[in-house]
């Protein structure tokens, strides 16, 4: 699968992933002063569980790196498998409230994702 730009618009991009010549999925982010934000990451059932959404992330880490910039996002707390697949990826939880999991990822493989002590 190759990834590409679709559209921009306002700041945000949005790469399509393709295996082949068939959509995969795709991933939305915005691109802030000081961070990456990612808007929306969604991949075709028949791809999840395949490498397919750990591809799209390496590419945004690669990407962050070299722009020396963090990378944040926001989960559903309903969505307990995505949350695990970013903490997985080397996020950390930060704040959380009824709806969401805020996370951020510093360019380190953690393979935790705890709130760190304070």
């Amino acid at each position: 699968a190759k990834r590409q730009v679709f559209k921009k618009l306002k700041g945000c991009e949005t790469h399509l992933l393709l295996a082949g010549d068939q959509a995969a999925g795709y991933v939305q982010v915005l691109h802030a002063a000081d961070f990456l934000y990612v808007k929306s990451l969604g991949l075709i059932p028949r791809y999840q569980r395949k490498g397919a959404g750990k591809q799209i992330m390496q590419g945004l880490m690669s990407e962050a790196k070299r722009l020396n910039l963090p990378i944040k996002l926001s989960v559903f707390t309903a969505n307990s498998a995505a949350e695990k697949f970013y903490v997985r990826s080397g996020f950390r939880k930060l704040e959380r409230d009824d709806w969401f999991q805020s996370m951020i990822w510093n360019g380190e493989k953690s393979g935790r994702g705890d709130i760190p002590a304070v």
